[in-house]
């Protein structure tokens, strides 16, 4: 191979240096070189693939295999042969799990505590069964409490034994349930935070003795702010304090927006935020109000506004807030109003803004209840917010077109309804004595003659009664002869009567007459 390559160069330098001396023609003398260069390319490349086929073939080649000289020496290359190893792959594949059921399988027996898991929930699924007699249904508690005990915390942690634990509050006995709170009562903040663990809080305030509950509900002190915030733990907050706190346990939890003294040191004496601190103390009114403020406004969000405990600072704020603090306040509630009407505290609130706010601030609230008035006219505290606001909006248009249109399209549903009547009944007969209590009077009373209200009470009602006579009269025609034997729609369908204007009301005169007339 090497001794050809060197002939090839050896002729094209000959030809080469023959062209330089010879006096041919410049075109003869490339063509004679180009025919002797592309015969050497071709030899060339025809000897460098047989030289690769040799080199493939000779480490292809398998080595030769030994016979052994006589039967001597292929009894003792029998005796030193080995046993074959078996395939460490082999194995490896059938000990491997190979679904994805027995990969979690695997994974859930590396976990810590696995066998007391599957104990527990083995004795789960037994106790939960409804047609376990009662004393076998104690003897398999017994035996789940005895497992568990010592291990409550750990498994309250996890989203399938949480419910272990929750069965056994349930289920068990004053000194069973004793027990298992004595191992949780110090992480109460922790289980309050995780999604399965916060019902394990919540059956404790539910079934655990007042003493205990009160262990659990001073856990939350100090920490209010930031637990109405969080998303699982807001909910335990909310069940302690709208169902299972008493006055003095909901004033300590409040206290906390009032500013960081009040939430590092309670006063157990408090009644009410204007009773107390600002009657002994008039010089800290501005900053008590600067904090709520603060604490406040990053709490207008729609999943943490509808808490009842932030309806409740809301309105202590509006108690004692100036009138630059509440319109700062007004402007940054009034799209999510509508969201806390279902509460005491969130009506109340829900009638300072209307009270305090101005005209667009009105009309802004007016235009969140489209498309709610059927519900708030049926909720006990919604009924409030809906009167006030009859009483102060002046763009009774507004009014008209955005609510009452809505209102005319359910009026047999609300005439059905226990507070939906004292709105039709508001509407007919403001403030009337016959049909509204002194006490519900005085809760509305506070907003007449607000500045911001021009036009007077008087005809302000007028407009907004023409709005109903025509459908509410239409109605009392068609119920007439239902309502006069019902207690409750009978003093609708005299006060109908009374107020509807125009001929709206004949219909209704003409078929009373026609019951009268027949009845005798």
């Amino acid at each position: 191979y090497s001794q050809l390559t060197l002939e090839t160069h050896v002729v094209v330098r000959k030809n080469m240096a023959k062209s330089h001396r010879s006096n041919k023609t410049g075109a003869q003398q490339v063509t004679s070189v180009k025919g002797v260069s592309d015969r050497n390319k071709r030899t060339f490349k025809r000897h460098k693939t047989d030289a690769k086929n040799k080199t493939k073939s000779f480490y292809k080649r398998k080595p030769k295999q030994q016979t052994p000289k006589n039967k001597t020496q292929e009894t003792a290359s029998a005796k030193i042969k080995k046993p074959a190893k078996a395939d460490k792959s082999a194995i490896a594949r059938k000990a491997t799990p190979t679904t994805r059921k027995d990969r979690r399988e695997e994974r859930r027996r590396q976990r810590k505590n696995y066998s007391l898991v599957v104990q527990s929930l083995q004795l789960w699924e037994k106790l939960r069964r409804r047609d376990v007699r009662k004393a076998e249904r104690a003897q398999i508690l017994s035996n789940l409490i005895l497992l568990i005990s010592g291990h409550a915390h750990e498994l309250a942690l996890k989203h399938d034994t949480a419910r272990v634990v929750q069965c056994c509050l349930k289920l068990g006995s004053p000194e069973q349930r004793t027990s298992i709170f004595t191992e949780l009562k110090d992480h109460i903040l922790e289980l309050s935070k995780l999604t399965y663990s916060k019902f394990i809080v919540k059956s404790m305030l539910r079934l655990c003795t007042a003493q205990q509950r009160g262990f659990i509900i001073s856990a939350f002190y100090n920490h209010v702010r930031r637990l109405v915030r969080h998303s699982e733990a807001s909910y335990v907050l909310e069940a302690a304090y709208n169902n299972h706190a008493n006055a003095q346990q909901r004033w300590r939890l409040v206290q906390e927006f009032y500013g960081p003294q009040f939430a590092l040191f309670k006063d157990s004496e408090a009644q009410s935020l204007e009773e107390v601190f600002l009657a002994s103390n008039p010089s800290e009114k501005a900053t008590i109000c600067r904090h709520m403020k603060e604490a406040l406004l990053p709490l207008l969000e729609r999943s943490v506004l509808k808490h009842t405990i932030v309806h409740k600072a809301l309105l202590d704020f509006f108690l004692i807030a100036d009138e630059s603090s509440k319109a700062d306040m007004i402007e940054a509630v009034r799209e999510v109003l509508v969201l806390i009407l279902h509460t005491k505290e969130g009506s109340k609130v829900a009638l300072h803004c209307l009270w305090h706010g101005t005209p667009k601030d009105r009309k802004v609230i007016v235009k969140s209840m489209k498309g709610l008035v059927k519900n708030i006219c049926k909720e006990e505290h919604g009924v409030v917010a809906m009167l006030g606001l009859f009483d102060c909006v002046d763009d009774t248009v507004l009014v008209k077109k955005a609510l009452l249109s809505e209102l005319c399209g359910c009026l047999e549903e609300l005439a059905d309804d226990q507070h939906g009547r004292h709105v039709l009944l508001y509407l007919l007969s403001p403030r009337s004595p016959k049909h509204f209590s002194p006490q519900f009077s005085a809760l509305l009373s506070p907003g007449d003659g607000n500045k911001h209200s021009k036009k007077a009470a008087d005809v302000r009602y007028q407009e907004l009664l023409e709005g109903v006579s025509g459908p509410l009269g239409k109605l009392a025609s068609a119920k007439a002869s239902v309502w006069s034997r019902s207690n409750s729609h009978a003093p609708l369908l005299v006060q109908a009567v009374k107020s509807i204007i125009g001929d709206d009301v004949s219909p209704v005169l003409s078929l009373l007459a026609e019951e009268v007339g027949e009845e005798e």
